[in-house]
């Protein structure tokens, strides 16, 4: 290179320093025909990084002119090489300090575990600047406290990194936590933006409460997020339990607004809500609205529905009208199915049903439909019938119908009667089972029907 000037060797200096070439650097700061006052700072630095304290404070005490860089440059140098005393008295000899400084004396201060000290430097500067508070609430954080962070008028993304690195790490070693702590956590990682990793975070934590929950709801919602078919699934089933249609209609005006309805399974979900909540015409019209492909949960929870609320002929109704769309129903909607008949006296309905799952549907008959029919005959004061059904049964099979309707007397009475004829050790069992549950409100059947000394 013909022509150098002071910039071109200041460059190459720097770049011989940064690359860990110090010996190269010194000899082409020696070489130089004319220097600035950028290369003195260059240098110092360099000398710095590369623990010569010795060189750096020979050209640093060779220099005419210095500026408040250069100042910083030795103060900096001097904590980074352990020396916190040389570094103080140097600002303390400083003519003219910028806040670059005073940061320089905190952090480097906080490094050597004076945090008092650097507390009474940071107290003494006129302007602190986001960093000065950073570096404040970084080191004050390890010792547990956090209330500059508190008083910092604009928390900026270092400040929330800061604090969220120590108070995350400081978390996962607590060997005992609260869901107060936890909350400040989430908070910290909502406000720094990262609202999927507080909602990570929150999920893997074993304890929680509404607020944390509530605050990733909002952070979410203030950072762009919209609910999706899943968020909508979950919220209607949750509102199935509830007692007031208010907020059930304030859901469903906000999936229809969104256009999600047109998911099945959120169309599944409203249908299975109104049911729950008592409100079958609700429920109807939204299992008619179904803008998608009804599968077998829609007709499930339609069918079911009717039958839990006592009308036996609209289950029945849609259930034919099923029928015709070619979807194969399930154990679940023959339960509901059956249940129907069962309220509504629907004797030879109901065993046509029973048979229809069998022989047409290929389905094999649950405790759950063994239950139905038994309960239907047996309402109906068919015992031998309803004693039949239960010989086919299993006795596991039998007892657990017992286990599903405790409060059904019938159910304890054909069982007895069965048992009495058949099994006389099972016999007792059934009575061991009907003592367990005495608090049974109607088993006078049972109790009719104790074994006597006679008997035995």
């Amino acid at each position: 290179m013909p022509h150098k000037n002071v910039v071109t060797w200041n460059t190459i200096i720097r770049g011989y320093f940064l690359n860990g070439y110090f010996s190269k650097a010194i000899s082409l700061f020696r070489e130089m025909p004319e220097r600035d006052i950028f290369t003195y700072n260059i240098v110092i630095s360099g000398l710095m990084h590369g623990r010569d304290v010795q060189g750096a404070c020979e050209v640093f005490e060779g220099m005419v002119c210095r500026d408040v860089v250069t100042w910083n440059a030795m103060i900096g140098g001097y904590f980074m090489n352990g020396m916190p005393d040389k570094g103080l008295k140097l600002f303390e000899l400083m003519p003219v300090k910028d806040v670059i400084s005073w940061n320089l004396v905190i952090e480097g201060l906080m490094k050597c575990g004076k945090l008092d000290l650097a507390e009474e430097y940071f107290k003494r500067m006129s302007y602190r600047d986001v960093a000065s508070w950073t570096v404040m609430i970084s080191g004050l954080s390890k010792a547990g406290r956090t209330e500059y962070f508190e008083e910092m008028p604009v928390k900026d993304l270092r400040a929330w990194n800061a604090m969220l690195e120590d108070a995350l790490g400081y978390f996962m070693e607590m060997p005992s936590k609260c869901c107060k702590t936890l909350n400040s956590i989430l908070l910290g990682l909502i406000r720094n933006g990262l609202v999927k990793e507080a909602h990570a975070f929150l999920k893997k934590q074993p304890y929680n409460n509404v607020v944390s929950w509530t605050d990733v709801i909002v952070g979410m919602k203030e950072s762009g997020f919209h609910p999706d078919e899943s968020t909508f699934t979950s919220i209607l089933t949750i509102c199935s339990n509830l007692p007031s249609l208010d907020l059930v209609y304030q859901i469903h005006a906000q999936v229809a607004k969104s256009g999600l309805n047109h998911f099945t399974a959120v169309s599944n979900a409203l249908v299975t809500m109104y049911e729950r909540c008592g409100n079958m015409h609700s429920a109807l019209l939204g299992f008619f609205s179904m803008p998608s492909h009804r599968d077998v949960i829609s007709w499930n929870s339609i069918i079911c529905g009717f039958a839990h609320h006592g009308n036996a002929k609209n289950a029945l109704k849609i259930f034919e009208r099923m029928r015709l769309t070619g979807v194969k129903p399930n154990h679940i909607i023959f339960v509901g199915v059956l249940s129907a008949c069962s309220h509504a006296g629907l004797v030879e309905k109901g065993k046509y049903y029973f048979d229809y799952m069998k022989s047409k549907c290929c389905l094999e008959p649950t405790s759950e439909n063994y239950t139905c029919i038994v309960d239907l005959l047996g309402r109906s004061g068919l015992i031998d019938e309803a004693m039949s059904f239960l010989n086919e049964m299993r006795v596991d099979a039998a007892e657990r119908v017992l286990e599903m309707e405790p409060h059904n007397s019938g159910i304890y009475l054909i069982l007895a009667e069965m048992y009495l004829l058949v099994d006389e050790e099972m016999m007792l069992r059934l009575f061991e089972l009907a003592w367990r549950r005495r608090e049974l409100g109607s088993n006078r059947g049972v109790v009719g029907l104790r074994p006597t000394a006679a008997s035995c």
